[in-house]
């Protein structure tokens, strides 16, 4: 574990920002990330940075600032993280149900900056106190964030190799279609090859008619056909279609791509 702990500071106070700093700037055991007023700025550093320990003050009440505590809190929440952090917060508010909310959404201590022993001294060396016992993600749940990670990786795979195949042969990205076929390509890769299925989902996401969503994908065909050079049609679409139709219907174009993607990915 780094002999530092790290901090990440959420507060509008700047005369506190101030005393933090001053009281940290020459210690080697502890070093402050940044100070914010801003919830959503405090979320990004979590995230790119992953604190070790976080100071919360739930009352941001700056012109300026941006949120809360008890959402940034909230928020917090929703995110994977491989170390949970230590949360300490600190408030002028004394009420014991905005202090059960706080102990549900993970804070680790209160304090109560009125008190007459309050001190940022007493916050820091509390949070030193409890760094021995950081909350390492347990080996599950680091294998659900590995899990996730890996889900995460090949649907970006999988929608740039659909995108790629569609400008190939110039379905706009301009068109409603060109985005239904994305996502119908999206889903039968992942979910199987049942075309009911794949318009029943694409018509509960867009909440239109099974036949509107099929004649929108229709149209962004034939526009592609009737735009794109031959040859290029020819080189990247190469299986045959009705003569008269002269294009694919959008149940042939959706399983050749779910074919030609799949055996890329072998």
């Amino acid at each position: 574990m780094d002999k530092h702990m790290s901090v990440l500071i959420l507060e509008d106070d700047k005369n506190d920002c101030i005393k933090f700093r001053n009281y940290i700037k020459d210690r080697k055991d502890v070093h402050i990330i940044a100070t914010t007023d801003s919830e959503v700025i405090a979320l990004q550093y979590v995230k790119t940075h992953q604190p070790q320990s976080l100071i919360v003050d739930i009352e941001l009440n700056n012109e300026n600032s941006i949120g809360n505590g008890i959402t940034f809190l909230e928020k917090l929440k929703t995110l994977v993280l491989k170390v949970k952090p230590i949360i300490v917060i600190t408030t002028k508010i004394r009420s014991d149900v905005i202090y059960e909310r706080l102990h549900q959404l993970g804070a680790d201590m209160i304090f109560y900056k009125n008190k007459a022993d309050y001190s940022v001294e007493m916050v820091i060396e509390n949070i030193l106190a409890l760094k021995p016992a950081l909350n390492k993600v347990k080996p599950d749940d680091l294998q659900n964030v590995e899990r996730e990670e890996i889900i995460t990786d090949r649907m970006k795979t999988l929608s740039d190799m659909i995108n790629t195949e569609l400008d190939l042969i110039g379905i706009s990205n301009r068109l409603k279609g060109r985005i239904l076929i994305h996502d119908a390509l999206m889903y039968l890769l992942q979910e199987g090859n049942n075309p009911e299925t794949v318009y029943n989902y694409l018509s509960n996401k867009y909440k239109r008619a099974n036949s509107s969503i099929c004649r929108t994908i229709q149209t962004a065909i034939y526009r592609a056909w009737r735009t794109s050079p031959i040859e290029e049609i020819e080189t990247n679409y190469t299986q045959k279609y009705s003569y008269e139709r002269g294009v694919p219907l959008p149940t042939e174009l959706l399983f050749y791509y779910v074919d030609k993607i799949n055996k890329q990915l072998q």
